[in-house]
This record gives C-alpha cells, sequence and structure tokens, in this order.
C-alpha cells in the first residue's frame, strides 16, 4: 500500500515539476533582461509600468518595479518602457546567449513644459542617418521602407555619394515614400558625402567651413580642406523656414582628431552666432558627430559648442534631443551616441513630446551599422 501510495504521489509531482521547468523560460541559448523601472525625477520605483521588446513580446513591471523578459534571441533590440503620466523611453540593448542583461530604465514625468502633449499631431518628421554609402544587402529598400513606415518628410544622410541617387530614389517611390526634392552638399571628401532627400523645396544650397580653424582648447589650427564639410540649407514647410545644417564630423579619439572635431564644432557655433539670431530662428543640427569620447560631451567639448553653450548667455542654448532625453538610445554600436539631432530654443519649443527615438531597423541584417535618429516637430 505505501509502495502504491509513493508511486502515485510520484505520478502527480512528475508533471508539476514539468511544469515548472517550463515557466522558468530558460530556453538554451536565449537571453534575458531585467532590471526596475524609475521615477526619474524621485528615484522611486514605477509599477505596472509597460516594458516592450522591439520583436514584439511585452510585460508589465511588479509593485516593487521590476520586469523580466526571457526567452529572447540574442542580437540587438529596441526597449520601450511606457506608464501613465511619464514620457516613454526608449533604449537600445544587446541581449546575449544563456545571459541575463541588466537594464533598469528611468522615466520622465510628462508635465508638457516647452513641449506639445499631444501624440496624435502630425507633424514634420526629420530623420538623420549614416547609411554606410548604401554598401550593404537591401540597404536601398530597407531605408526607403523606414521612411515610409515613419512617415519621414526630411531624410538627412551622411555616407552617401551621388551615384546612390537613383537607385535610393527608386527604392523609395516603390515603398510610396516620396522625398522628391534632393541635394548633396556641394563639396564632398572621399566617398562620405552628405544629402538631404525632402517633400518639401530645399534652397540656399551650400557647403561651409573649409577653411583653416583653430581649436579653443589646444589652440592648436586645422585645415578643413581634406575634411567633410557643413551641409547647410533651408526648407519651408507650411509656411514655417527652417534652416539645417548636417554634419559628419571628423572621427577617432586621438587627440589630434578630437581636436580637429572640436575646432569643427566650434567654427559652426561661431558661424551660426553670426550668422543667425540663435534664440529666434528655426535652426536643427544633424548628423554623426562622432562624440566618441566623454570630451565630446562636455560644455567646452564637440557636444558643448555644437548645443551653443560657450558664451555665457545660456537662452541662446540648444538641445541635442536624442542625448538630452533618450542617451542610453545608443547610435552605434551598444554604447556609443555618435549622431545627434539638436534644436534651436524655438524649434524645441516645436517639438512633439516623445517623438524622438532611434529605431533599430532590422537586429539581424541592418542597413548600417548606425541607428537613424527621428523626431517631429509641429509646425501647423
Amino acid at each position: 500500500m505505501k509502495n502504491t501510495l509513493k508511486f502515485i504521489t510520484l505520478l502527480v509531482l512528475i508533471p508539476c515539476f514539468i511544469s515548472y521547468c517550463a515557466n522558468t523560460g530558460d530556453e538554451e541559448g536565449k537571453g534575458k533582461v531585467s532590471g526596475t523601472i524609475y521615477d526619474n525625477s524621485t528615484d522611486e520605483v514605477i509599477s505596472n509600468a509597460t516594458v516592450t521588446l522591439s520583436n514584439g513580446t511585452n510585460t508589465s513591471s511588479n509593485t516593487t518595479g521590476q520586469y523580466l523578459l526571457n526567452n529572447i534571441q540574442p542580437g540587438v533590440y529596441s526597449l520601450t518602457a511606457i506608464s501613465d503620466g511619464f514620457q516613454s523611453t526608449t533604449l537600445n540593448i544587446t541581449i546575449y546567449e544563456n545571459k541575463t542583461v541588466q537594464q533598469n530604465i528611468f522615466l520622465t514625468p510628462d508635465t508638457g513644459n516647452n513641449n506639445n502633449n499631444n501624440n496624435n499631431i502630425e507633424g514634420l518628421t526629420i530623420a538623420s542617418y549614416n547609411v554606410l554609402d548604401f554598401s550593404r544587402t537591401n540597404a536601398y529598400d530597407d531605408v526607403a521602407d523606414f521612411v515610409s513606415q515613419k512617415n519621414v518628410d526630411i531624410l538627412l544622410l551622411q555616407e552617401v555619394q551621388t551615384d546612390d541617387e537613383d537607385a535610393f530614389s527608386a527604392a523609395l517611390n516603390t515603398a510610396s515614400a516620396s522625398l522628391q526634392h534632393v541635394e548633396f552638399a556641394t563639396l564632398s571628401y572621399g566617398a562620405d558625402n552628405l544629402a538631404c532627400f525632402s517633400k518639401y523645396p530645399i534652397s540656399n544650397v551650400s557647403s561651409i567651413l573649409t577653411g583653416t580653424y583653430e581649436d579653443p582648447i589646444s589652440g592648436n589650427s586645422y585645415s578643413m580642406s581634406y575634411i567633410r564639410p557643413i551641409f547647410r540649407f533651408r526648407v519651408t514647410a507650411n509656411t514655417k523656414t527652417i534652416w539645417f545644417y548636417v554634419a559628419h564630423l571628423k572621427a577617432g579619439s586621438a587627440t589630434d582628431e578630437i581636436e580637429q572635431r572640436r575646432a569643427q564644432s566650434y567654427a559652426l557655433e561661431q558661424y551660426i552666432m553670426n550668422t543667425h539670431s540663435a534664440r529666434s530662428e528655426l535652426i536643427v543640427i544633424a548628423g554623426d558627430m562622432n562624440t566618441t569620447t566623454s570630451d565630446d560631451l562636455v560644455d567646452n567639448g564637440t557636444l558643448g559648442y555644437l548645443t551653443l553653450k560657450s558664451d555665457s548667455d545660456d537662452t541662446n542654448d540648444f538641445i541635442s534631443v536624442n542625448y538630452e532625453l533618450i542617451p542610453s538610445s545608443y547610435t552605434y554600436g551598444s554604447s556609443k551616441v555618435l549622431d545627434h539631432i539638436i534644436l534651436s530654443p524655438v524649434a524645441y519649443d516645436l517639438y512633439i513630446s516623445n517623438s524622438v527615438e532611434v529605431p533599430i531597423l532590422d537586429p539581424y541584417n541592418k542597413p548600417s551599422d548606425h541607428n537613424p535618429i527621428i523626431l517631429s516637430l509641429d509646425i501647423q
């Protein structure tokens, strides 16, 4: 009788054990991401926040703010968290085989200050993308699909050639994305040209800052005649006139490369301050700024000069929207923010809340080694 009871007990326990193992979600070769959702202003945990991975899986944070997503194929993904009363936050993560990635997420309270808080407003959508000369398989089609899906109105490209225009325009037409106005920088550096594809007419096209400029920190001077110029032009959309400055600054982390990049950004800051009313004109600076090191991200570094922070007037400071609002959304690899869309004060007043994102077009076959940046402005 005792043996019979033991046998019956085993029959009951074995399915339960199997069920428990199945529910752990620990599939061989897959990875996980877990962490805690916090209020960025108070550091308190946020319960019942929705956390979604770009492959479509999602979960909610528990009463202690913790979340877990498992059974994830290794690769690069975007991770988005959203909760009532907060701005959504999207960042990029890399999932590894048989490992758990720890990723805490900080949400900013949605106060509505300076920003339009209606996500249903159809604004002017601007995207910036280093497309690696469209050198990867299906890159024309993949980027065109991105433009179509995101309803991009103005596409700012780096590492593009004039020879790419016909093939990319054909891909845009196939994807029903009409960006019929096209301009390239009037000077190029090797194969790394700059371009704008726009729904709206482009005017006042020029390439600037091709002389010799001084690094304001070291005092060393550098000739920009062999470095990519700054691509300057104007677009008028719905009676709003916007000046664009598209750049692909000097790459590298050696001292002279940092100094050249800083000299370029300082020269652009001085050009804008001498050419525009920085506080009252709509100005967009965008591109691959190669902000590789911590020296690039301080007020007297590359990003500081690109955001006009070298003077004592805080009222004319520009803002790198992706770096300030979603700093963990990396545009290159799994830890670098090299690319930026930077807005002047009045342009930032038109920024549509929560519209900035750094999407990953395809985790397994990306059309470039960079990720694009996209945001929208309310120009109604």
